[in-house]
């Protein structure tokens, strides 16, 4: 699975240039995530909202994550015992399965806050965590990230692993939130 995630992302980083026609959702067509959003929809790892709409602007929740890498990952949903996380929740048995998995965990005060947006630190966090990642470098090549930082060894991990890279200013921005795109 690793391999499979690992050769997923070194393609989409060589081809950005694929394209597959038509979009999917409707708000994603010309969006620069669009060749990837429809890649990730057609293999079912993404799934848009009811209403047909896929919202790549939207920030990405800690449910959906938990979506993303259950999907990603083939887990097997399992029951979540989180107070803010009831069975009726559309995402309790991916939640269930990547806490069950050691991928994600709660709050100290017991709960999940699935609908909390997630920020570019707690991204690589899970994803080293999900594909078992380790840092190769010892230092950082960005300002706002130095070795005390909480999530310095997981945002290393994705850039020895050319997941993640940094903007052009030379910085990370580990608090910035991620969206769905």
């Amino acid at each position: 699975t690793k391999i499979r995630f690992m050769v997923f992302l070194t393609i989409f980083a060589i081809t950005t240039s694929i394209s597959f026609g038509n979009s999917n959702f409707p708000d994603v067509s010309s969006h620069w995530a669009e060749n990837y959003i429809d890649y990730l929809s057609s293999e079912g790892i993404i799934s848009g909202f009811p209403d047909g709409t896929f919202k790549p602007n939207q920030l990405l929740t800690r449910a959906q994550v938990s979506v993303l890498l259950a999907n990603q990952l083939n887990l097997t949903p399992e029951s979540s015992n989180f107070p803010d996380v009831p069975a009726s929740h559309w995402a309790s048995g991916f939640i269930g399965a990547v806490v069950s998995d050691g991928i994600m965990s709660g709050y100290p005060d017991g709960t999940f806050k699935p609908n909390n947006p997630m920020t570019r630190a707690e991204v690589s966090s899970v994803i080293s965590s999900a594909y078992n990642m380790v840092q190769s470098s010892t230092g950082s090549p960005f300002s706002d990230v130095n070795q005390n930082h909480w999530a310095f060894s997981s945002i290393m991990a994705l850039v020895d692993n050319y997941i993640a890279s940094g903007y052009p200013d030379g910085t990370f921005k580990p608090n910035n939130s991620v969206t769905r795109a």
